[in-house]
Parts: structure tokens; C-alpha cells; sequence
């Protein structure tokens, strides 16, 4: 009896953050259903994807920065091919991987 009081005493003090919980798991879950925005070709078909990577004529900026971090980028990776990007800082190359993994879509290209 001693060790079931003495839990649920210790339970108690973690009731004010169940709240805070709930709300935060409620939020990751409005994330996860937000509906995707995906641009495919005009067919409405999705690209026969045969692992080759190509950027044609891509211009990309961060939404709130007038400057461009590509301006005609224009990149070609073949399938088996090894690629290193290498750079000093702020030249784009996780940029490169953000698009590619469709975090953000270029404005054009």
C-alpha cells in the first residue's frame, strides 16, 4: 500500500505536463497530415526515375532573401557515378540536397 501511494504521489508531478505533451504531439501530427505540394509534369504523371540526377537551368531562393542561391544551376549526375560537393560555406551544397530531397522547389528549372 506504502509503494502504491508513494507512485502515485511521484505520478502527480508530472500532470501539469501532460498538456504541454498532448499539444506538442498534436502539432507533430498537423505536420506529418499537411498535404504535400509536389509539382509533376503537365501529364500528371510522376518521372520514370532510372537514378540519374539532373538540375536544368535551376533558379532557387530562400523564401524571405532577395538574393539567389542558384542562378542557372545546371548539374548532371549519371547513375554509378561518385560525386563530392565541396565548397566554402554558404556556396549551396546542402541547398543542392534540400531540392533534391524536395524540402523546397526551385522557382524555375
Amino acid at each position: 500500500m506504502i509503494f502504491a501511494a508513494f507512485g502515485a504521489g511521484m505520478s502527480q508531478q508530472f500532470l501539469p505536463d501532460m498538456g504541454t505533451a498532448y499539444n506538442s504531439a498534436k502539432s507533430i501530427f498537423d505536420i506529418m497530415d499537411e498535404p504535400i505540394e509536389i509539382n509533376y509534369p503537365a501529364q500528371g504523371k510522376k518521372p520514370n526515375i532510372s537514378g540519374r540526377i539532373e538540375f536544368k537551368d535551376v533558379y532557387f531562393r530562400y523564401p524571405g532573401r532577395e538574393n539567389p542561391v542558384f542562378d542557372g544551376l545546371n548539374l548532371v549526375i549519371e547513375p554509378n557515378q561518385k560525386v563530392a560537393f565541396a565548397g566554402p560555406s554558404g556556396t549551396g551544397k546542402s541547398t543542392i540536397f534540400s531540392l533534391l530531397l524536395r524540402f523546397y522547389d526551385p522557382e524555375r528549372g
